[in-house]
């Protein structure tokens, strides 16, 4: 064989090991990046149009159960004036896997089937759904937000937006905040462990968001 043809097929072998390597870590990162990740991952138009309109046609028709919270507060506001009207949203358990109670009605809205599988095949992750919960925030004039929180102590996050409003989700990590706006058919991802809070919104009547957490 020639010199030539000799350097071509270590060429062709150096990049094969390459490539399967570039895949392997490729693969890795998608498998775990939700667990070693410090930012948040945001993907535009996540659902196919038929699919999405679904869903909105779902959230206009089905019942919402009222939630009364503690939790939201006005910037620079005391405790002892945060119980007012506004603190308080709507809510619907999809599904629950913890605690003494479970819940599970996917067979009841197939769409939230099909959502669970396009977000687990997204992530690439064999965790096990723990949550999905859908939840509807009602508008505040002053931009009413949560206090901080986190899901869970480990696993992942991934909030899928609704609706287009200018409320927002809003993430912490290393002391540097990230703002995740509300744009239609937007699913934003990121750790359990990441300290997060709803911004309610001022110009919709409603917000709709849908969590679902894998531990």
């Amino acid at each position: 064989m020639s010199l030539g043809k000799n350097i071509l097929k270590k060429k062709n072998l150096l990049d094969g090991l390459r490539l399967r390597e570039k895949n392997h870590n490729l693969g890795s990162m998608l498998s775990f990046k939700c667990q070693i990740m410090k930012y948040v991952e945001e993907i535009n138009n996540f659902l196919e149009y038929d699919h999405f309109n679904e869903l909105k046609f779902w959230a206009e028709k089905t019942p919402w159960f009222f939630q009364q919270s503690q939790a939201y507060k006005i910037e620079n506001e005391t405790r002892e004036k945060q119980n007012d009207i506004y603190n308080s949203h709507f809510a619907l358990t999809i599904f629950k896997n913890y605690g003494e109670e479970s819940v599970n009605i996917i067979n009841e809205f197939p769409i939230f089937g099909y959502l669970e599988e396009k977000v687990r095949n997204y992530l690439k992750t064999d965790k096990k759904l723990y949550r999905i919960i859908s939840n509807l925030f009602l508008p505040h004039p002053e931009h009413q937000i949560s206090s901080w929180h986190i899901d869970t102590n480990e696993g992942i996050t991934a909030i899928f937006y609704l609706n287009k409003n200018d409320g927002f989700t809003e993430a912490t990590h290393n002391g540097k905040n990230y703002k995740i706006t509300s744009e239609s058919n937007k699913l934003a991802v990121f750790n359990s462990s990441i300290q997060h809070r709803v911004v309610k919104q001022t110009d919709t009547k409603y917000r709709i968001t849908i969590v679902l957490n894998y531990v």
